[in-house]
């Protein structure tokens, strides 16, 4: 492929606009986790209305886990000799982040005296055809992480997982934090891992760094790996003028080419912003959020480009980017970029029910809105290299609704997908066959002792038909029922297996696998 090698000293290519601020990041459109703890109808919860469409599940909704058992994703603590915790104690945090088409899925698992560290699971199969998914340990850094101006170095806790390709590279992040590792700030230094060997990525980005003399990196983080193995980052740097400290800068990193002679280059981003790296995908187009908004690069021909905002919105942020199948004049896959864009922002947290917010789909300099299910906002959280688009928008009467988005002769059709019988749902990912993974509210409810929660179930839509996978449990003898109530379905891949987790009233979580067998399709008879 070619490609156009930037070399500068901190960035070569920089975009300045007007109006802009200094903040960046992403956001998907929220978690189940803060639907849990933070949904202000999770104590006096909404009956759902039954005259609602959304609100309930048809007659031939199908039955809770037709599609098949949850398999466990076992926690590092099980796959120590020297601490093998008996039936009854296998019950420790393991949580999937992403999977792969050969079915390796990543994430994080508690690894002892690492209560958050990185994990991959395989599948095994037994003598008697019992499949099971065993943990695997890959990386921490040791020590701790300290920029200019940090009075005393950050102590590097947890680590995670975070993306695998389908040569089964896994990229991740060793971080800091103050507390439990959802509590920021978190500085974070990269890793790479494969067929049992690991490089510390902090030290390769360091070491190109380290010719020029007005440049300390003191924090990287990976952030996305495409199928050729080129691996996106957030880099954080001190930059000096001699001996004297200026500044610290952030910015968006591609390191190409092999790990043993690595070529770097450099996204455009907002002149004098900071910029938090995003995405890449397989064909040289990548983009980071920066200076509150999105800026697009094709490294291909060393062009940038300023997303800017729909009307009214001064933030946007993007999410994810494509290979679309539509081919641009110079041969390469058409790249469309989603994201969101509105008001008052937190990139990391958009609450779409509360927040000014809308999705929107980006080709070729043009801002598409994708619209809303009548309640006036909507996030975008993937799309597939068909253009189909994924999330959860508002209804006219304040319920969330998953949705799926679809261009069609040039125009953008929303379509909502319900939800599995509660008033809320939420789309995470999609697959190139159009099947989609989430969670919903039920319409039921976890009451006990005084506290009343609705309850939220992984989710995979298929062909019009949403179905419930469940939550699974039968990895510990618990004292008390239901212990999982709850589950999301996060990551599909191209052969529809998915990866997901179950977690407790307190956001505690166990990963699992699903291979959906879906019920045979009846033929109508003929008239």
């Amino acid at each position: 492929m070619k490609r156009i090698f930037f070399l500068a000293a901190v960035l070569c290519l920089a975009l300045t606009i007007t109006a802009c601020g200094g903040g960046s990041g992403d956001g998907d459109g929220g978690s189940i986790g803060s639907a849990i703890e933070n949904d202000p109808r999770n104590q006096t919860p909404a009956i759902p209305n039954p005259t609602d469409p959304g609100a309930q599940p048809g007659p031939e909704a199908p039955a809770v886990g037709v599609l098949g058992e949850l398999i466990d994703l076992k926690d590092l603590l099980q796959s120590r000799e020297i601490l093998n915790p008996p039936r009854g104690e296998q019950w420790y945090y393991s949580r999937a982040k992403a999977i792969n088409d050969n079915g390796v899925i990543v994430g994080q698992s508690n690894f002892g005296t690492i209560p958050r560290a990185a994990a991959m699971w395989e599948k095994e199969t037994g003598a008697e055809g019992l499949e099971t998914f065993p943990s695997q340990f890959l990386f921490i850094h040791g020590g701790g992480i300290q920029c200019e101006q940090d009075s005393f170095p950050r102590v590097i806790r947890y680590s995670e997982a975070i993306s695998v390709n389908n040569q089964n590279e896994i990229i991740g992040n060793s971080t800091t934090g103050d507390g439990w590792p959802q509590e920021e700030p978190r500085e974070k230094k990269a890793f790479y891992y494969f067929d049992g060997q690991t490089v510390d990525l902090h030290q390769v980005v360091s070491a190109y760094f380290s010719q020029f003399s007005d440049l300390v990196v003191c924090a990287t983080e990976a952030v996305d790996i495409n199928g050729q193995g080129e691996i996106l980052f957030t880099v954080v740097a001190d930059r000096f003028e001699g001996e004297e400290w200026r500044e610290e800068v952030q910015f968006g990193l591609v390191l190409s080419g092999s790990l043993e002679a690595p070529e770097f280059l450099f996204p455009s981003q907002v002149f004098g912003a900071k910029a938090k790296a995003v995405a890449l995908n397989e064909t040289g187009h990548v983009f980071v959020n920066s200076g509150d908004t999105v800026v697009f690069t094709d490294l291909n021909w060393g062009v940038g480009e300023v997303l800017n905002h729909l009307p009214g919105a001064r933030q946007t942020f993007g999410v994810a980017i494509n290979d679309s199948r539509f081919l641009n004049h110079d041969s390469f896959a058409d790249p469309h970029i989603i994201g969101n864009s509105g008001n008052g922002l937190n990139p990391n947290d958009i609450n779409v029910a509360e927040d000014d917010v809308q999705g929107f789909f980006w080709d070729g300099g043009a801002m598409y809105p994708v619209g809303h299910l009548g309640g006036g906002s909507s996030v975008v959280a993937d799309l597939n290299n068909n253009d189909q688009v994924v999330d959860s928008a508002t209804l006219e009467d304040g319920s969330v609704h998953a949705f799926l988005w679809t261009l069609v002769d040039k125009k953008g059709v929303i379509a909502d997908l319900g939800t599995l019988g509660g008033r809320n749902s939420h789309a995470l990912a999609i697959n190139e066959a159009g099947e989609v993974v989430g969670y919903s509210q039920t319409g039921e409810f976890y009451e006990e002792q005084g506290v009343r929660l609705p309850i939220w179930r992984a989710f995979v839509w298929k062909d019009g038909v949403m179905y419930d996978l469940g939550s699974h449990d039968d990895f510990y003898d618990h004292a008390f029922m239901p212990p999982f109530p709850f589950s999301e379905a996060v990551a599909i891949n191209e052969h529809g297996e998915i990866a997901g987790n179950s977690l407790t009233i307190n956001v505690h979580s166990r990963g699992f696998f699903l291979a959906p067998e879906y019920p045979a399709v009846e033929e109508s008879a003929a008239p």
